[in-house]
């Protein structure tokens, strides 16, 4: 494990608490294009825990962070395989984010998806996760048929250890995609589980 992480985890500015209460958003998605996330593949359901005994190498999800999301191209993709290399691994699905100023301390969206046969769907406007550099706990956030809801996640557990200060993000939409999955997003580390209807993943490492 990396110390810095550590060190950027105790960088936050007051730790997340009940309902209303807003937060400085700096840090909650620190993830340039580039950055791979190494994730433990648990059952649908399943509540991570900082478990370090049970990791099995060939039930990881990926993600990793690039270019081109939005339909404009300039936002970033978060995509999703399983297996224990990018190259071989079985698509899961895109999450398309948009960076509305550039940067993702001021603000961040969800823009659009893939699900895991690549069939790519848009939410346009996107819908703002936060704005301001202020992310707000029980916000709802809604743009057209597509809602975002920020809950307190704190403390939250995972293989990688526990993030002290944590924002969940439950996402509801029609159709498929990414409706009914919820992030939970860590400040200094970004995406530290992911709950779906078909898996529950939580972070073992990232680079």
């Amino acid at each position: 494990m990396m110390a810095w992480w550590f060190l950027a985890l105790g960088a936050c500015d007051g730790a997340a608490g009940g309902t209303n209460q807003t937060l400085d958003a700096t840090g909650f998605w620190p993830a340039a294009v580039g950055t791979f996330y190494t994730m433990r593949l648990l059952d649908a359901g399943a509540s991570p825990v900082d478990d370090t005994a049970a990791l099995d190498a060939s039930a990881f999800l990926l993600a990793r962070v690039a270019e081109g999301g939005c339909a404009d191209g300039t936002g970033i993709v978060l995509g999703l395989r399983s297996g224990d290399a990018w190259d071989d691994g079985e698509p899961r699905g895109d999450l398309h984010l948009s960076l509305p100023t550039g940067n993702a301390d001021e603000s961040l969206g969800l823009c659009g998806y893939a699900d895991a046969l690549g069939s790519v769907g848009t939410i346009d406007p996107p819908v703002v996760l936060w704005e301001s550099s202020k992310l707000v706990l029980g916000n709802e956030i809604t743009e057209g048929s597509w809602t975002v809801t920020v809950g307190d996640a704190s403390p939250t557990a995972t293989y990688f250890g526990v993030f002290p200060d944590a924002a969940s993000f439950a996402i509801s939409g029609p159709g498929d995609g990414p409706s009914g999955w919820t992030m939970v997003l860590a400040p200094g580390t970004g995406l530290v589980v992911l709950e779906t209807g078909a898996f529950t993943a939580d972070l073992v490492n990232v680079r």
